[in-house]
């Protein structure tokens, strides 16, 4: 399979890799699974929530 990124994804498919040290294969893998659990979820009403260490929340609008 090949798949055509836009510039700024493929951008970001590199700095992930570099900081991470997963192969690109591994991070593309795992972006699909995150990417299926969280249209799930809020395909079901879910909202996807980020909590900061600083205890600041915020609901985080994917589709």
């Amino acid at each position: 399979m090949t798949v055509t990124l836009i510039p700024q994804a493929h951008d970001q498919l590199q700095e992930i890799a570099d900081r991470t040290r997963l192969s690109k294969t591994d991070i593309v893998n795992r972006a699909i699974a995150l990417y299926g659990f969280i249209e799930g979820e809020t395909a079901e009403g879910a909202e996807i929530v980020i909590r900061r260490a600083s205890g600041e929340s915020y609901v985080v609008k994917f589709f």
